[in-house]
């Protein structure tokens, strides 16, 4: 069988645009660092997601929460906050408000939240419902 030039050069710029998502829609989402984790999650609700980029699958959909800002750390990236904030398992959310932490969701055995994205804005819409 022969190969086209052609054809293996579309083939490798397939490959190499859909890295390129994976990655980029990775990075699209804002990480918080040692440097402006306190500061970021002082005011308002704000939910943490500790993340791997090995357990990506298993990442939570933070498009589907609202009413809230949303970050992630990456543990490879800033173990030192892992550590700090007793974080033993990813995926970890935790959820803050004016700073006090109000409620983590912890991953199972198979690095997954036993919890949906409708928990997790439960406990958020509780938050905004309080404010008034």
């Amino acid at each position: 069988m022969k190969i086209k030039k052609g054809m293996v050069f579309k083939m490798c710029t397939a490959i190499i645009g859909i890295l390129f998502l994976i990655i980029t829609s990775a990075q699209s989402q804002d990480f918080l660092h040692e440097d402006d984790y306190d500061k970021k999650t002082k005011q308002g609700i704000v939910l943490v997601e500790f993340w791997a980029s090995f357990n990506s699958v298993n990442e939570v959909n933070l498009k589907k929460l609202y009413d809230c800002k949303k970050y992630r750390v990456d543990m490879s990236q800033d173990p030192s906050l892992m550590v700090k904030h007793s974080v033993m398992a990813v995926p970890t959310v935790v959820i803050y408000h004016n700073g006090k932490e109000i409620k983590r969701f912890l991953p199972g055995l198979m690095l997954k939240l036993d919890v949906d994205t409708k928990e997790i804005q439960a406990v958020i819409d509780e938050l905004v419902g309080d404010k008034f």
